[in-house]
């Protein structure tokens, strides 16, 4: 209940003084060497203490009278701690060991050997776990049956001291060096170190501003190269849609040439077919042309031999017709030819005309595909690059949040250390004239009884005074009356 204070050492005394006022409340003469651990149990029904020479004992704390002599370690008592529910008790010593003590009994529980060279700290943790230190450099958790649940990183120099934090599952330990770790005692990692010579809140102040300082230099660069970056994305992307919006223009006008290509391939196939059958019809044509011209010729004149002969004029009539007719169909054919030809080089110059401007259109959209891979490439790599930037900056960012968190943090605490000395300030004074007044009230108190005193003893005079007055006149009354 915080209303006492055990104090031991060298002077192998135990005392057990008030916090109200100090006063000696008891000692404890039984130690025979240096006190070196006590610990009330959490109940306030006993006090445990432990000596240089391994002496441990159990007392009554309301009376000190001895409770258990806890017999067993052979070397200095080096830690002392309650379990919870203050019905057992561990001490650790420099005979290495570690041993839990029935409350009740004094019966030893359970002891092993925690530490090679000697045990130099223990502590009960909420759960019933023991955090120890020791000389071999290493702080532990054991459960209370002495198995090892963690070995903690080895510290440069002999472990003095192990605490378990509840709040935040961490262990705090410390070497001679002064260097203290805090580790997580679920995994043993090493969250960090600990000073145990802080600067003082006026450099902690400068030394975070000078960090805030820093930060923020260090943060406007990295942001300029994220906006640049995002500038560069920004313009690879619209690069890219204006590509492909080219790109798909160009294929559009592709699958409109293909099929205008299509047709005058066709259109050319058909003049060409057309021309070789026209041609092939007109060099029959010419073939047949001086034979006819020969038979009308030997016609006419086997008419002429035979002039009564109707079919022989017939027969040279109509030779002559069909060389007539001939003539026409090859004038005709010739036209035919030359107009085919004219077509076919106008459907070739046509057909030239559009492969080209598909060779045109397709060769551009080689180039816009080459162009758009080249803008994929160089979204990907500004991307991978920003992605990297992003997590520098917000990197940057958490610094800078922590350094002006940090300056805030420390002039608060100034202020707030101001504000304390402050008041403390006023506070003395307040006490030194509220003692001033004290005494003041005090001495008129003293001055107001005296003078008390002096009208009661000058009242009680003149009671008195009064009172032998009358009777002095009850005497001259009484010899009157004689």
């Amino acid at each position: 209940d915080q209303s006492r204070v055990a104090i031991g050492g060298p002077s192998k005394l135990i005392k057990v003084l008030s916090t109200r006022d100090g006063s000696v409340i008891y000692e404890i003469k039984k130690h025979t060497e240096w006190v070196t651990a006590l610990e009330f149990s959490p109940d306030g029904n006993y006090l445990a203490t432990g000596d240089r020479n391994g002496g441990l004992h159990l007392w009554l704390a309301d009376v000190g009278d001895v409770h258990q002599d806890l017999k067993g370690h052979t070397a200095s008592i080096t830690g002392i701690s309650w379990r919870a529910d203050a019905a057992a008790v561990a001490s650790s010593s420099e005979d290495t060991t570690v041993r839990i003590w029935n409350a009740e009994s004094g019966a030893e529980m359970k002891k092993w050997n925690a530490h090679g060279g000697g045990a130099t700290a223990v502590q009960f943790a909420r759960n019933g776990n023991l955090v120890t230190a020791g000389r071999d450099n290493h702080a532990k958790v054991f459960d209370q049956e002495g198995a090892t649940l963690h070995t903690f990183e080895k510290m440069a120099d002999v472990a003095v001291t192990a605490r378990y934090c509840e709040e935040s599952a961490r262990v705090i330990c410390a070497d001679w060096d002064g260097n203290i770790k805090v580790i997580n005692a679920v995994d043993a990692a090493v969250l960090g170190t600990l000073s145990p010579n802080p600067p003082d809140l006026e450099t902690r102040l400068a030394n975070s501003r000078s960090a805030a300082e820093t930060a923020a230099s260090e943060l406007a660069p990295l942001e300029a190269t994220l906006a640049e970056l995002e500038q560069k994305i920004v313009a690879a992307t619209n690069a890219k849609q204006t590509e492909q919006s080219n790109l798909a223009a160009t294929t559009t006008r592709i699958n409109e040439l293909q099929p205008q290509i299509a047709a005058a391939q066709q259109q050319l196939a058909e003049t060409e077919a057309n021309r070789q059958q026209w041609t092939s019809d007109l060099a029959q044509q010419n073939q047949a042309m001086p034979l006819v011209k020969e038979s009308h010729v030997k016609a006419l004149e086997a008419s002429n031999a035979l002039p009564e002969d109707v079919e022989l004029k017939s027969t040279a009539d109509e030779l002559s017709g069909k060389i007539t007719q001939i003539e026409a169909r090859i004038a005709e054919l010739n036209q035919m030819v030359a107009t085919s030809n004219e077509t076919t080089s106008q459907t070739q110059a046509t057909l030239t005309q559009l492969q080209a401007q598909l060779a045109e259109q397709q060769a551009a959209v080689t180039a816009m595909n080459q162009r758009i891979g080249e803008l994929d490439q160089e979204f990907n790599q500004l991307s991978t690059v920003k992605t990297e930037h992003v997590q520098l900056v917000e990197a940057a960012r958490q610094r800078v949040n922590r350094t002006n968190a940090a300056v805030q943090r420390w002039t608060q605490e100034i202020s707030f250390h101001q504000t304390l000395t402050r008041l403390r300030t006023q506070l003395a004074d307040a006490e030194q004239t509220v003692a001033s007044r004290n005494q003041a009230t005090a001495e008129a108190e003293q001055r107001v009884a005296a003078a008390q005193a002096e009208l009661n003893a000058a009242r009680q005079s003149r009671q008195e005074a009064q009172a032998a007055a009358e009777a002095v006149e009850q005497q001259i009354l009484q010899l009157r009356q004689q």
